[in-house]
This record gives C-alpha cells, structure tokens and sequence, in this order.
C-alpha cells in the first residue's frame, strides 16, 4: 500500500513540475528577463570560459564563434547547456539564441 502511495505521490509531484515548466514556456515576461537577462549575458561571455579550456591552445585564439562552436561539438559541455535551456526556453527563442 505504501509503495502505491508513494508512486502517486512520485507522479503528482512529476506531473506538477511539468506543467510549471510549460507554463514558463508560455509567459513572455519570464521569457524576456530569463533570456535577456541570464541566457544571453553568458553567452555573450563565452570568451571568459576560455579558463575551463585553458590548457587547449586552440581555443585560446579562437573567436566567440568558434568557442561555440566547440562547446557545442563537445557533448558534455553542449548537453549541460541543453538541459539548463530546454525545460524552460520556448522553441521560438532557442533558435534565436
């Protein structure tokens, strides 16, 4: 009984951080602030990563550009970013970005 439970419990609480997570999808306002706010400033930054890969010399000449490319090529890097964006940023402004 108590394992039943427990599951329903797993699955209200599941089903609830799901659906906050959509709604966020849908409010403009966060979009805006979260986006312009936090997601593009580090973005923007990317040439201040450069001391996580400060031992690859490729990287120390190359342009924000570039970095990003890289990051995106290193799937490490890229699914930490994916899954820090993807529960909140709506499609629209993922490509965007």
């Amino acid at each position: 009984m108590k394992i039943i439970e427990k599951d329903e419990f797993l699955k209200k609480e599941e089903d609830d951080k799901n659906s906050y997570l959509l709604k966020l999808q849908f409010d403009r306002k966060f979009q805006k602030y979260y986006v312009r706010g936090i997601v593009l400033p580090v973005l923007k930054n990317l040439r201040d990563l450069k001391w996580i890969y400060s031992n690859e010399q490729e990287l120390l000449k190359a342009s924000d550009e570039e970095i990003a490319d890289i990051i995106r090529n290193n799937r490490v890097n890229y699914s930490a970013l994916v899954k820090l964006l993807t529960p909140i940023i709506d499609e629209e402004i993922k490509e965007e970005l």
